[in-house]
């Protein structure tokens, strides 16, 4: 009696689903993938991790005192400017084998004209200063085109 009980509650249970499915939908005709289809947060993911790839070269080239590794990822107009001031610091650094500590304060934001800015936090053996930093993409990638110490306040 049980077996034919189990037996009809799985006859009526297989019924009462095979009534509430339903087909699947035909699917919908898809718009051919073109170069430019490509999302444009994978887009400004991929060009925000160019910019933190520039800005680990960057204080990296520091830590090795390698002044051309650090020369080499400046516009020329910013190079021509800030080359001797580099030199002298990464001198000093190796002097007196001085590593520098890095962390971004918050992601770097990159602008439609192709120009970006980070704000940095840079500790050194007599504490910690807020650099901010200045991108610009260019033919060959993107370069620096300033870095300054900013006041702990200051917000752009």
């Amino acid at each position: 009696m049980t077996r034919l009980i189990l037996a009809l509650v799985s006859v009526v249970a297989l019924t009462a689903c095979g009534r509430t499915m339903t087909p699947t939908p035909a699917p919908s005709p898809q718009l051919p993938a073109t170069t430019t289809s490509r999302p444009l947060a994978a887009d400004m993911q991929e060009e925000t991790d160019a910019v933190r790839s520039v800005i680990r070269e960057y204080w990296e080239g520091f830590n090795s005192y390698d002044k051309e590794r650090v020369l080499a990822l400046l516009t020329p107009e910013y190079h021509a400017v800030r080359s001797e001031r580099i030199a002298a610091d990464i001198g000093l650094l190796k002097q007196f084998r001085v590593k520098l500590g890095w962390k971004e304060e918050s992601p770097p934001s990159l602008r439609p004209d192709g120009t970006g800015q980070a704000i940095m936090e840079i500790k050194e053996p007599l504490g910690m200063r807020r650099v901010q930093m200045e991108f610009e993409k260019r033919a060959e990638g993107w370069k620096i085109t300033f870095v300054e110490e900013v006041p702990r306040n200051w917000r752009r």
